[in-house]
Parts: structure tokens; sequence; C-alpha cells
């Protein structure tokens, strides 16, 4: 919230600087607020048209809105205006793994870590490659060597312990989301993840404070208008949990209208295991 309030201060200062738009962006974008950040980069760019970080945000917006074809066609322009870094290419990665094209992925990949050899966020799209082609020992490799750069990297300690529970490695799974950072933005994937974790282990007290504390952090999100999809994912696991099916589905129903397109990550996901085959789930 802070970050918005200074954000929408330096543009009332000077409403010409692009800089200031797409901070305020970048924050509207932490809130789940898609829609609104989308519009905020294009205010940016009006004001500069090569300014590259907003360009590399807006492709970032519209790949969390399902938008795939637009996201790839602003990822695009980020690496035509900025040739040398690799940020934009490990964007683009991410909207070919959505794709399901795989092999153009792992290209694109490739060419943003020839750029920048230690590009957390290319490791990161990797770690997400591996986990849904199952090669899960790979997924761990790729993030930790994330970790090793930056310790309390969220996204990498989400997606270690989305392959250590697929390798059916609880306890390492447990000690990884236990570093997640009280203030992260991924806090409470953490939260319903140690809920699942707990289940397995029989600690039904354990899991369902766990699961209240992330409902609680949900309905704040939701009241203050969030449209992440993960959000509303993070529902559909609760309700899973709870065997509540039918408010299940519209909460994924909800996350797919958000723009939720991993299909094959939710079907990796060791929460839904006993679902995969229900015509429901797969339809």
């Amino acid at each position: 919230d802070s970050s918005i309030v200074e954000s929408k201060k330096a543009i009332s200062i000077d409403s010409k600087v692009a800089e200031g738009y797409k901070a305020l962006a970048l924050a509207e974008f932490n809130k789940g607020w898609m829609k609104r950040a989308l519009e905020t980069n294009k205010a940016a760019i009006k004001e500069n048209t090569n300014y590259w970080p907003a360009v590399g945000n807006m492709g970032a917006a519209f790949e969390m809105l399902g938008n795939l074809a637009d996201a790839a066609y602003w990822d695009k322009k980020s690496d035509q205006l900025n040739p040398t870094g690799g940020f934009g290419y490990s964007l683009l990665a991410r909207v070919y793994l959505l794709l399901l094209d795989y092999q153009t992925a792992e290209k694109t990949l490739n060419i943003a870590l020839n750029l920048q050899p230690d590009l957390i966020e290319a490791y990161e799209v990797y770690s997400q490659l591996h986990i849904n082609q199952g090669n899960f020992q790979q997924a761990i490799n790729d993030c930790e060597k994330i970790l090793s750069i930056t310790p309390d990297d969220s996204p990498a300690l989400l997606f270690s312990s989305i392959a250590y529970m697929n390798l059916g490695n609880y306890n390492k799974a447990e000690e990884v989301l236990n570093k997640m950072p009280s203030n992260s933005f991924y806090q409470v994937n953490a939260d319903v993840y140690l809920s699942y974790l707990n289940k397995k282990k029989g600690n039904l007290n354990e899991t369902k404070n766990l699961i209240q504390t992330a409902k609680k952090k949900l309905e704040i999100k939701f009241s203050e208008g969030d449209e992440f999809n993960h959000d509303a994912l993070n529902m559909f696991y609760i309700e899973i949990m709870e065997g509540n099916k039918s408010d299940a589905y519209k909460w994924l129903n909800k996350a797919l209208d958000y723009g939720f397109r991993d299909y094959i990550g939710l079907l990796k996901n060791p929460i839904t295991e006993d679902i995969r085959n229900e015509k429901q789930f797969n339809d």
C-alpha cells in the first residue's frame, strides 16, 4: 500500500515521467489488480514508448490475465528494446510453457541465461517447466541454484516444495515451506501447502488452523479487489482439502476466468491427486 501511495505522489509531482507509472503498475500488480496494472503500464508507455521495463510488465500482466497472444507480443517487444537483457526472454519462455511448447520455452530460457547466466527469473521458469515435465529432481536443482543466489526467493521455495511433494519427500517439502518469508507474496500459498502436508501426516488440528489462517488472508485480499488467479486457485485447493467439491469447482472456474492457464501444472499439483480422474475436473 505504501508503494501505491508513493507512486501516486510521484505522478502528482510530474505526470510525464514513465517510471512513476511503472512503479504504480507494479504495486497494483502485486495487489492482484491486473486490469488496473495493465492500464497504468499503458500510461507509462504513452510517456516513453521505448521504456522496456513497462513494456515487459505489459507482457506479464497480459499473461496473468490469460491473454497469451498479447503477452507474447509485449514480451517480444521488450526483448527488442532490451536485447542484452534476459528478463524479457524469461517472461516469453513462460508464455511458451503455458502454450505447451516446451521445446521453444527451453530455447528461449537458454537465450536468457546466455545473456545473464545467474538470472533468477529464468531458473524459476525452468523449475516450472521441469515440474510440468515430471522431472522433479531437476526442478529441485533449478531451485537450489536460485537459493544459492537469493536464499529467501519465494517462487524457488514454493516450486521446490511442490517437487519434493511429488517425490514423496514431505519432510523436506515442509522444511522448505517453513523458510518462506512472512511478508512474502507467496505466504498464503505456503499456508495452503503446509495444510496439505499436515493433513497427509494426520495432524488435523494443525491442518484446520493453517486453512483458517489462509482463508483469512485470502478474504482480506479479495475484499481489496484481488483478481490474482493463483489466489482463486488457493481457495480451490482449500475447498478440495475440506471436501467441498461443489465450492471447489466454483473457485477453479473463477481462477480460469481470472486467467489461470497452467493446466499441466495443475495436474502435477499433489493437492489434486484425488480428483484428477473426475470428469468435472478434466472438463
